[in-house]
């Protein structure tokens, strides 16, 4: 009778793994039953003495090959107390319950914004350091995240691999096939088959084909211009009926424009700078005005180490 440390796992893993031929090193002179019971290294030309019978992957301690053999049966014995979801891993719990607590243990050095996750604070980074490792092989252009790179990539290829469960219309990106879902969920049943947008009524949609007919039905009264849509038309009319300005007959489309110029006459100085005090007429001259201190905090950003 054999006895050691190989015979005793392989026993464990053809437990586990009932249907699979389980291949385990062959251990020469392993008499330190010290170390074979701890699951220490148990040689120095193998170091990994646990292959996993699913894939190719080899593990030193037959506990990381337990946890690796969830990703192939599915089992997920963790479960987070605040809510239904359950991990395979007891870390990727640790990590998912950040969630609820609202803890941010990782900060960005330069910007100091925190991050439940480190690997979201590394990919944070990226944006500082302006690196974009993923490039697309077709034209080049770089991303920070592989993510985007793949939806990138659809532009290229010209699939449209999300379809439409109500309506079989196809998009390229999967937040695109979310947003149309929204005008099922709104009750928007009649679909432009041109441009997708979707409508109540099918006599709502039947006004809106004209515009890819390149119909114009609706004219103006005051001047030559035609238009597709009667709402177009109107908005139009505001030129001629308008906002006009007291003091100097400039005309403006909207009242809001209107008072933001009579600011001009008045003197008053109701934008204020946050950054220096600098008060501004017009909210436009402020948000030019802001830029100059953007500048100055991107000059002396500290540099990365």
């Amino acid at each position: 009778m054999q006895f050691g440390f190989v015979d005793v796992k392989r026993v464990k893993l053809e437990i586990e793994y009932p249907d699979e031929e389980v291949i385990v090193p062959d251990l020469k002179d392993c008499t330190d039953l010290g170390d074979a019971g701890s699951g220490k290294e148990v040689s120095a030309e193998n170091e990994r003495p646990y292959p996993c019978p699913k894939c190719d992957k080899t593990f030193k301690k037959l506990d990381n090959l337990r946890k690796h053999s969830r990703t192939h049966t599915g089992e997920r014995p963790h479960a987070c107390p605040e809510c239904d979801k359950r991990f395979a891993q007891i870390g990727t719990l640790k990590k998912h319950l950040l969630i609820h607590t609202g803890e941010r243990p990782h900060e960005c050095s330069v910007c100091g914004k925190c991050f439940t996750q480190r690997g979201t604070l590394q990919k944070h980074m990226l944006i500082h350091t302006g690196e974009r490792p993923h490039e697309c092989p077709t034209c080049l252009k770089r991303f920070t995240e592989v993510g985007a790179l793949m939806r990138h990539s659809v532009t290229h290829t010209g699939e449209r691999a999300y379809r439409c469960q109500t309506c079989d219309k196809t998009f390229r990106q999967l937040g695109a096939l979310r947003n149309h879902y929204r005008v099922h969920a709104q009750g928007r049943s009649y679909i432009c088959q041109d441009c997708g947008k979707a409508f109540k009524e099918p006599s709502a949609l039947e006004k809106h084909t004209v515009v890819h007919l390149g119909l114009h039905p609706y004219a103006c009264d005051l001047c030559d211009r035609r238009f597709a849509q009667p709402n177009t038309l109107k908005e139009h009319a505001r030129i001629h009926m308008g906002h006009v300005c007291q003091e100097c007959g400039k005309r403006f489309t909207q009242l809001g424009a209107l008072q933001e110029h009579a600011l001009i006459h008045s003197g008053v100085r109701s934008h204020e700078c946050q950054d220096c005090g600098k008060r501004f007429m017009q909210l436009g001259h402020l948000k030019k005005h802001a830029h100059v201190h953007e500048k100055f905090r991107t000059a002396h950003m500290q540099p990365i180490v």
